[in-house]
């Protein structure tokens, strides 16, 4: 904006400048983890099991209910479960980052 040089507004800006960044970023796969380790300690690293036919997605996840719990279940005991360590179709929320700054 160019004021006139008899307005005194631009003392108020003059010399002012105003930049930003803006960042946003999906979210991550959802890590999935058995709630105990049921091979008594000789698998470090378990996996759920999926359960066949049912939706992992709940139509309006919130910080309620993200995913269908019931779309996964323990392994059976002495097994590593059959799901991969994350689900790649379940995300974490997103995030935004705004940052303005004047000189």
């Amino acid at each position: 904006m160019f004021l006139a040089v008899s307005d005194w507004r631009r003392y108020l800006v003059e010399g002012w400048s105003l930049s930003g960044v803006t960042t946003w970023a999906s979210g991550e796969p959802v890590a999935l983890r058995p709630q105990f380790n049921n091979t008594g300690g000789v698998v470090d690293g378990l996996n759920v099991s999926v359960v066949p036919g049912v939706d992992p997605h709940v139509s309006d996840p919130g910080p309620n209910l993200w995913f269908n719990p019931a779309a996964f279940t323990q392994p059976a005991d002495f097994t590593t479960g059959d799901a991969s360590r994350t689900n790649p179709a379940l995300r974490m929320p997103g995030n935004q980052n705004h940052d303005v700054r004047g000189e």
